[in-house]
């Protein structure tokens, strides 16, 4: 099996942070620090995906 590109898992691993994120949001007894971190997770591994994108793009000097 061939290894997953750094970029492609920081995207499926923030889109699972998402999902959990949703389900966990309807559910009122959840702790409010949870549901941040979870959301400010999301977020920082779909940065990380868009940055390796961009910086892949990025022709070699």
């Amino acid at each position: 099996m061939k290894k997953l590109d750094r970029s492609l898992s920081f995207t499926l691993m923030g889109l699972v942070a998402l999902i959990v994120y949703q389900f966990l949001s309807k559910d009122p007894n959840t702790p409010m620090t949870l549901k941040l971190s979870l959301g400010t997770l999301a977020v920082f591994l779909f940065v990380m995906a868009i940055m390796g994108y961009l910086r892949k793009r990025k022709p070699p000097k």
